[in-house]
């Protein structure tokens, strides 16, 4: 099903180039076309204005988690939390980290998956995860398998306090994100018992800066306008025709590929030197 909508985009993107659009929510998709992504990065060099971030669209349908809420009266008990797959470097340094803390929560959930039956209990887990978020003071949002995660909306919908840590994602256009959100660099993630306690009397004010946020930009009633008025700022704005662009894209796919490949031969060489310096750490 989805190598057939992939197709079928692809189609219509060199048939009308000029004027279809893409809205993909696809983690690690490198963009063909113009349009919104649920995962857009920051641009690296020269910013072609093809690609904006977006909501996951999802959330209101497929990949709907029914328990999430605003629940304003839930008592604080965590300085901060977090559930989520072991996807990326990032979530696997939360979770192998060693915090020291009662209030500080990070759990591996690898088993359970959002848009479709996992191992897990699918309604206990979302039921454990709405629960943990809102007895938390802060909301950790590191980035996933793509650049950016549904949880980031999902939190400000719950008018919890967000803390991204995704480096090379592009904050959707619309909200003030500096008044509601921290951003923790990736590598300082062990610092997040330090600089979040410096924020904590704000976490009640960030958290409904959040809320109003999602319900201006993103609530359902407003995302749709929101997302035709992003692609009409896109076609406008975007400094490359899109002919032009297709016509470089094996050039900018074989990079791509390139640079994932390198990336995971080097880690795959880091996982090994650490098993084997391990070994001799216990052989000794």
């Amino acid at each position: 099903m989805w190598l057939r909508c992939v197709r079928r985009a692809s189609r219509l993107l060199r048939q009308y180039p000029d004027k279809a659009m893409v809205y993909s929510e696809i983690d690690d998709v490198i963009p063909l076309g113009s349009g919104l992504y649920g995962s857009a990065g920051k641009a690296r060099f020269f910013d072609l204005r093809r690609t904006r971030s977006f909501v996951y669209l999802s959330s209101y349908g497929t990949a709907r988690n029914p328990r999430v809420e605003l629940l304003p009266d839930t008592p604080k008990t965590l300085l901060f939390s977090f559930r989520g797959k072991r996807n990326c470097r990032v979530r696997s340094r939360l979770m192998n980290y060693d915090f020291r803390r009662d209030d500080v929560e990070v759990l591996d959930a690898t088993n359970y998956n959002h848009w479709g039956a996992g191992r897990l209990n699918r309604e206990d887990a979302q039921r454990e995860y709405v629960e943990t978020v809102a007895r938390s003071h802060f909301a950790l949002c590191p980035r996933g398998a793509g650049f950016g995660s549904i949880r980031l909306f999902e939190v400000m919908q719950m008018g919890v306090a967000p803390v991204l840590l995704a480096d090379g994602y592009e904050l959707p256009k619309g909200p003030n994100w500096s008044s509601f959100l921290l951003q923790v660099p990736e590598r300082e993630y062990h610092r997040l018992p330090e600089i979040l306690t410096a924020h904590l009397d704000e976490s009640r004010e960030r958290g409904r800066l959040a809320r109003a946020a999602w319900e201006q930009h993103f609530a359902p009633g407003k995302a749709f306008n929101a997302m035709i008025d992003q692609l009409q700022a896109i076609r406008n704005e975007r400094r490359m025709p899109q002919r032009l662009f297709m016509l470089l894209w094996p050039v900018i796919q074989l990079r791509a590929d390139a640079r994932l490949f390198a990336s995971k031969t080097l880690e795959k060489i880091k996982s090994a030197l650490r098993k084997s310096a391990k070994a001799g750490a216990a052989a000794t």
